[in-house]
């Protein structure tokens, strides 16, 4: 029912703890010069791996169909702010945190896709 912006930093690699609805986390953010790409991880309090070494991409939710039900709730996005043109470009060094935002939809908030949006993501999903 919500939309949350989650912090990000214009660190090299770097971590954080937060707490989501009650329950703590840590978020694990490396950046891959090889690649030119973020990387993201998520943690329980325990230190156990939820989602591990997702790449940062746009508008792609890192835990969509995410079977790890100790996730929080929700879908956890990347969006581009400041588009410039660059649309679904990858994520580079300098675009945290001001050209690009992590976003924690949930509720109704949620998009439906279209029968013809959910037809293509069968088709590219494994």
């Amino acid at each position: 029912m919500a939309i949350e912006q989650l912090p990000l930093f214009d660190e090299g690699s770097y971590s954080y703890r937060i707490t989501i609805d009650g329950v703590g986390y840590r978020f694990d953010f490396r950046y891959c010069p090889r690649h030119d790409a973020w990387y993201v991880s998520v943690y329980n309090a325990a230190g156990e791996g939820l989602r591990v070494g997702m790449r940062c991409v746009v508008a792609w939710p890192f835990n969509a169909g995410d079977p790890a039900p100790l996730m929080p709730d929700g879908l956890f996005l990347f969006n581009r702010v400041d588009d410039a043109g660059e649309g679904l470009a990858p994520i580079g060094l300098v675009d945290f945190p001001d050209r690009v935002n992590l976003l924690r939809i949930t509720g109704d908030d949620i998009p439906t896709p279209t029968p013809d949006e959910a037809l293509i993501v069968r088709r590219v999903s494994p």
